[in-house]
């Protein structure tokens, strides 16, 4: 009894101090990130001269000129569907303003109807791949200049894949 009682005690201890194995975890970590592209062209629908403009304005300053609401096209050109946002730049000596005005020119778009600034807005949502937007400007001259240099503003259209 008494070497069954050791070796009960002998079985206990090696119990007691036997290494024990706890689970481990790993991660496993995915990046993912879409394959499409977004991309935009704008080409100007009537004349066919690609994405510039020459405007005249007869009457000079104060005149105010607009083209077809579907004289330029936005075309959705990348392989997903696009938000699209619009700004406009100030000239060399003009400001882009909400209202003509002294050295302060106006730009909007029709159709959509989006009075530009310098800061982007929302132009067209979630244009479909190969979808078009045909939109037209009205630009509207300064009224009164301290310059009779010939000005220069850039629109700038922004795709973000939706």
């Amino acid at each position: 009894m008494k070497k069954l009682t050791a070796l009960f005690l002998m079985i206990m201890l090696a119990c007691a101090f036997a290494p024990t194995y706890q689970a481990q975890t790993d991660d496993l970590i995915l990046y993912m990130q879409p394959s499409g592209t977004a991309s935009i062209d704008v080409y100007n629908t009537s004349e066919g001269i690609g994405n510039q403009a020459s405007w005249y304005f007869p009457d000079g300053l104060g005149d105010t000129n607009s083209t077809a609401a579907d004289h330029y096209t936005l075309e959705n050109d990348g392989d997903v569907n696009v938000d699209v946002s619009v700004n406009a730049t100030n000239t060399t000596d003009w400001t882009l303003n909400t209202t003509a005005d002294h050295n302060k020119f106006h730009v909007e778009t029709d159709n959509p109807d989006v009075n530009l600034d310098w800061t982007f807005q929302s132009f067209v949502t979630d244009l479909a791949v190969d979808g078009t937007e045909p939109f037209g400007l009205t630009l509207s001259m300064p009224t009164t200049s301290s310059t009779n240099n010939l000005q220069t503003s850039t629109i700038t259209f922004e795709a973000t894949a939706v």
